[in-house]
């Protein structure tokens, strides 16, 4: 099986023989490229039926007289083929749904961050002003509530956020990004490795950014990249924030003094972790974005910052 590279669009898998009818048929551009299976990358379409067919003739033979069943000549508008047509770049994987989902999401998430910032501010505030051990207790009731809901809403959050990743890694692959690190399996598992989750999830979201602009030079692209920097700041700021916040109050002695300093290590994890809601949403935007615009055909110069 051929996959070709023709009209700035990739086609394929076609059987040899069907590929070689198009070439015959001069359906095949100068600039057609062509990969199969065993190859280490795309070679010119020349390469492998050698020199094209000579051009058909400037004008077409005169007609003849009649038909050899002796009746008058009439052509055969059945067995003429259609002009091919220029090819369109087609999703391989459905981003564009999945994306607004995970965006939809992590906007929920942020304005839950949000309000859980503001309630710890407000536990506080309000601990400071009659400090009791009953006022702690019927704040962290409160908190508790809001943390399960938090629980539920980042799994499916999570769930649809993976789901984006291996759906844009698979199609930046296909329309010809080479040589990026891992696979868009891959992409996924290293968020579930230790300490490896601590970089190269990052490496391949931003390898993921630089493809979706431009997957045939996808090295050389830049722009963008500063968002998946801030996101992954705060993203590992919230968690080691959120691990000191947890550790902290499983090992606190029950006074209003611990509790205070609880509640200022969890207005710094909730501001954090908003920080890392708002820059994913941005990252997912973007890559999102980019992905429709090179499907849509629109070159990287044109992408508005």
């Amino acid at each position: 099986m051929i996959y070709l590279i023709r009209n700035e669009g990739q086609e394929g898998p076609y059987p040899k023989e069907v590929v070689r009818g198009m070439y015959d048929r001069g359906q095949m551009p100068s600039g057609t490229l062509y990969w199969q299976q065993g190859m280490a990358d795309w070679a010119p379409i020349a390469e492998l039926f050698g020199a094209p067919p000579p051009p058909p003739a400037a004008t077409p033979p005169p007609l003849p007289e009649e038909a050899p069943n002796g009746q008058p000549w009439q052509p055969n508008y059945a067995q003429l083929e259609p002009a091919p047509t220029r090819a369109r770049r087609k999703w391989f994987k459905d981003v564009p749904s999945i994306g607004k989902a995970t965006v939809i999401m992590l906007s929920i998430l942020l304005g839950l961050d949000i309000l859980d910032t503001l309630l710890q501010i407000f536990g506080w505030a309000r601990l400071t002003n009659s400090p009791s051990l009953a006022t702690a207790h019927a704040q962290s009731g409160v908190e508790l509530s809001l943390g399960l809901i938090y629980l539920l809403l980042f799994l499916v959050t999570a769930v649809c956020f993976l789901t984006w990743v291996y759906r844009a890694h698979s199609n930046v692959r296909e329309w010809g990004a080479r040589d990026m690190s891992g696979s868009p399996s891959m992409s996924v598992v290293w968020f579930f490795i230790p300490l490896a989750n601590l970089y190269f999830p990052y490496k391949h979201t931003r390898e993921l950014c630089q493809a979706s602009r431009n997957p045939r030079d996808w090295r050389n692209q830049t722009a963008h990249l500063n968002r998946v920097g801030l996101w992954w700041a705060a993203w590992i700021g919230a968690g080691v924030i959120g691990q000191i916040t947890t550790q902290y109050a499983l090992g606190m002695d029950e006074t209003v003094e611990n509790y205070l300093r609880l509640y200022q290590l969890g207005v710094a994890a909730q501001a954090i972790s908003a920080f890392s809601a708002f820059f994913a949403i941005r990252v997912v935007s973007t890559i999102t974005r980019l992905q429709q615009e090179w499907v849509d055909g629109a070159t990287a110069e044109n992408t508005v910052e």
